[in-house]
């Protein structure tokens, strides 16, 4: 069975248990890298919430042998979590009095989204680009947003310069950023006794979530505070859109040789949606600025 074959096949199960008064239809999602989800989407007649549950998991747990009522039985499971969340009142996102407050930014990979950078008011950053979102719901670390579209300027009857001075205020706010040594985070995931030592010490950038955290490189003052309070220049390895991992610029550290580690992470640790670069990035405290490694271009934060 091929998958769109399973997708219709669960659906029309789905539609024979829950009856008329659902409405369950395929659906399909553009993720981060235009990286395309399929799967279902099941609606009361009479709600707003309409979630899409992504099958390619299950799909390959079909492959393997699990047995399909219970695979459909999986689903109503999810869905049954799912439709916990709140009911988004559609209406307040055309109230930019409510949007404004609400508007934070997320850093992605420009080449990889060519096709959304069509569609969304955006601006560079070296290799990256800064996108803009709404903040629909933050429900115990979990964010729920809407990414920013260019008809949704007119329906504000405001501009691109606005929108950009709202999540430069919001999104540190919103997303506060967080710096722990890699070595904190290991000692606290083994126990109270520590067990690794910060031979080379490298750093964790992230925000509250740790979701999309690689957008605290573009807070201001955050890297170079950091970068000051150890006295040293920064490489910036490009760990997933959800963090960053900063390494302070010293004799023993080769730029080829992390670069590597970058692409090997990205080529056999990541899903093709996390990934921010390639790039490895370097902040010079002299002039506060972040380069790609080895470039002679600068960006500044914000």
């Amino acid at each position: 069975m091929e998958y769109y074959e399973f997708i219709e096949a669960v659906k029309e199960k789905l539609q024979d248990i829950c009856g008329d008064e659902f409405v369950i239809e395929a659906a399909q999602t553009m993720k981060n890298n235009s990286v395309m989800f399929r799967g279902i989407s099941i609606r009361e007649k009479d709600s707003r919430i309409a979630p899409t549950i992504y099958l390619e998991d299950l799909y390959t747990d079909h492959c393997d042998g699990r047995d399909f009522e219970e695979i459909v039985n999986e689903v109503l499971r999810i869905y049954s979590v799912s439709r916990k969340g709140p009911d988004f009142d559609a209406g307040l996102f055309s109230d930019f009095s409510w949007v404004r407050d609400r508007i934070f930014c997320k850093l992605i990979n420009c080449r990889a989204n060519a096709g959304l950078l069509s569609e969304v008011p955006h601006y560079r950053f070296l290799d990256l680009a800064v996108i803009y979102c709404v903040l629909a719901d933050d429900n115990d670390g979990t964010i729920s947003s809407i990414t920013i579209k260019n008809d949704h300027l007119k329906l504000w009857e405001t501009d691109e310069e606005e929108i950009r001075k709202c999540a430069i205020r919001n999104t540190p706010v919103l997303l506060p950023a967080s710096i722990v040594s890699i070595g904190q985070i290991l000692n606290d995931m083994v126990g109270a006794d520590p067990v690794y030592s910060d031979s080379i010490p490298m750093y964790v950038l992230t925000n509250k979530n740790r979701s999309n955290g690689a957008t605290a490189m573009l807070y201001n003052d955050v890297i170079g505070d950091f970068a000051d309070n150890i006295h040293s220049d920064l490489y910036i390895i490009p760990s997933s859109v959800h963090e960053l991992i900063l390494v302070p610029d010293t004799d023993e550290m080769d730029p080829d040789v992390l670069s590597g580690m970058i692409a090997e992470v990205n080529d056999t640790q990541l899903a093709p949606e996390e990934l921010l670069s390639y790039s490895l990035y370097r902040y010079s405290r002299a002039d506060q600025s972040i380069r790609i490694a080895g470039a002679d271009k600068k960006a500044a934060a914000y």
